[in-house]
């Protein structure tokens, strides 16, 4: 290394010695196989979850896990620092089998061999009453997105004055129950055209009781028949939030959380559940994540198609309860 002064001359000085040093090698040593320090385990009718052993680098480059489902159809972790990892939105009563793996955080990302043998869990059957949810999806102009599977119950708009048909499901009346109601094309049916745009253009959200909106609220579905499978279908939308992380979290046993506007100035989204009635009632609990509970569409149907004395006991389907939030 040489110096010099910051005078105009820019005198040198001497330089120095030499010195030497080597590069370290590269990494060509991936850690350890892991293995199950707690092995996968139903948590619920849609969820397992597993834990790995801690395993450590042996050139000290620092750890991530990789869990694979590798039977039954659910879903691998991705790369993840995190010892455990639970699979979700899976189906009840199914066995799913996984392994898990680990690399290190070199510049060779050195993966060890997946653990053997693949350690299998069954989720729990689904409980009477529980909702097993589609995953949320966001709405498009497509028509058959309205589930036309066995026979239409009831179906509402959010708004009294507005009917509406797509893929022959008429949609009517405002939501009952929901007492705080909006309508503005532009801001809850943005992204979509034609008749979902008549749809999605109304929302109701349950009324706290002073004229506003409230954030929570329950779904209360009555006059069901013990032992009948229902499909529910709910839709949300609301372009003013302003982010794409508000929206409305339906819980019944299980739970699915919409966005309003997963993508800026997009449509909202929408989720396809079923369930099997152990009672003449089923709630869904409403809570949303930055504004109001609004809900824009929601329609019921029989599955498989009932007997139409069946059906003529679940007129007026469906009732609403409103929850004050806290």
């Amino acid at each position: 290394v040489t110096a010099r002064d910051l005078s105009a001359n820019k005198n040198m000085g001497t330089e120095s010695d030499p010195e030497s040093a080597s590069t370290l090698p590269a990494d060509l040593n991936p850690p350890p196989t892991p293995a199950f320090a707690s092995a996968p385990t139903a948590l619920s009718s849609t969820q397992i979850s597993m834990t790995a052993t801690e395993v450590t680098d042996p050139e000290g480059n620092g750890v991530e896990y990789y869990f694979t489902c590798t039977s039954g159809g659910g879903h691998d972790s991705g790369w993840q620092e995190g010892l455990t990892y639970t699979d979700t939105g899976l189906a009840p009563d199914t066995t799913y089998a996984y392994t898990v793996m680990a690399r290190d955080k070199s510049l060779n990302e050195n993966s060890s061999a997946p653990s053997s043998p693949a350690e299998e869990a069954t989720t729990l059957a689904a409980l009477p009453g529980e909702i097993i949810w589609g995953p949320a999806t966001t709405i498009t102009d497509n028509p058959t997105d309205v589930s036309t599977t066995g026979t239409t119950v009831a179906a509402y708009t959010g708004n009294d004055a507005v009917s509406v048909t797509i893929n022959g499901v008429t949609f009517s009346g405002q939501i009952p129950g929901l007492d705080r109601l909006d309508s503005s094309a532009s801001r809850f049916a943005q992204g979509t055209t034609g008749d979902y745009r008549d749809l999605l253009a109304n929302a109701s959200a349950p009324d706290r009781g002073d004229g506003r909106g409230d954030g929570n609220g329950t779904i209360n579905l009555t006059g069901l028949s013990i032992n009948q499978q229902y499909q529910v279908q709910v839709w949300v939308g609301d372009g003013v939030t302003g982010s794409v992380d508000n929206g409305v979290t339906f819980t019944a046993g299980n739970s699915v959380f919409l966005r309003w506007e997963p993508v800026a100035d997009g449509p909202g989204q929408y989720a396809t559940g079923t369930f099997t009635a152990d009672a003449t009632t089923q709630d869904i609990a409403l809570a949303a994540t930055g504004g109001w509970a609004y809900v824009n569409a929601l329609q019921v149907r029989a599955i498989p198609e009932p007997s139409s004395l069946t059906l003529l006991g679940l007129a007026g389907l469906i009732g609403f309860r409103r929850r004050r939030s806290s």
